[in-house]
């Protein structure tokens, strides 16, 4: 069962934990997953990995610091014009400081 077949969904934070656990769920029940993150090796490697596991999905990446709104509207802007919408956002990237 596809539920999601159709949908283009975007991530940030999508390269590795939640944001690519989900992007895992929603590709294998059907739907086209755009992520974003800064961590670029690590979202090659996410996007290599939906794509050989689900062969059929289209899957996309883009590196976006989504703490620069000029890059996630620039990201946004080609998803749109990519696939001609956007369904759902999965808004997960986060930071953290480390007090040392």
């Amino acid at each position: 069962m596809k539920p999601f077949q159709g949908n283009v969904v975007t991530i940030t934070g999508g390269a590795r934990g939640i944001g690519l656990a989900t992007a895992r769920y929603l590709a294998e029940r059907g739907a086209t997953v755009c992520l974003a993150d800064v961590l670029e090796d690590d979202l090659v490697k996410a996007e290599e990995s939906i794509a050989a596991a689900f062969p059929d999905i289209n899957v996309t990446y883009a590196l976006v610091d989504v703490s620069n709104s000029d890059m996630v509207d620039e990201w946004i802007k080609s998803v749109k014009e990519q696939f001609g919408k956007i369904d759902s956002c999965v808004n997960n990237a986060g930071t953290y400081y480390r007090n040392i």
